[in-house]
C-alpha cells in the first residue's frame, strides 16, 4: 500500500525492552531509507487473568512493555536523525 503511493517504510520487529535492539533498528530503518521521518512505536504485552490474579510480576511486564518500551523505542529517533543530518 505504501509503495503503490510512491512511498517507502522500512518495519522491523524487535523486543521494546531490548533498548540495543531498539537502537539498531531505528539505524537500520535510517540506513535503508537515508532519512528519519516518523517513528511509529507499536508495542502490547497482553495477559488475561481476573485482576486479583495480577501479581507485581505481571504488571512489571506489562509496564516495561508498553510505557518503558514505547520511550525507549522512540528515544534513539532524534539522536539518529540529527548524525545524519550533520554528516
Amino acid at each position: 500500500m505504501i509503495e503503490a503511493e510512491g512511498r517507502r517504510a522500512y518495519a522491523a520487529g524487535v523486543d521494546v525492552r531490548d533498548r540495543t535492539g531498539l537502537a539498531r533498528v531505528v539505524a537500520e530503518g535510517v540506513d535503508c531509507l537515508a532519512r528519519l521521518d516518523i517513528v511509529a512505536a507499536n508495542a502490547s504485552i497482553c495477559t488475561v487473568q481476573p485482576h486479583e490474579d495480577v501479581t507485581a510480576t505481571v504488571w512489571q511486564t506489562t509496564i516495561d512493555g508498553q510505557l518503558d518500551g514505547c520511550l525507549a523505542y522512540v528515544a534513539p529517533a532524534p539522536r539518529t536523525a540529527e548524525v545524519r543530518r550533520n554528516t
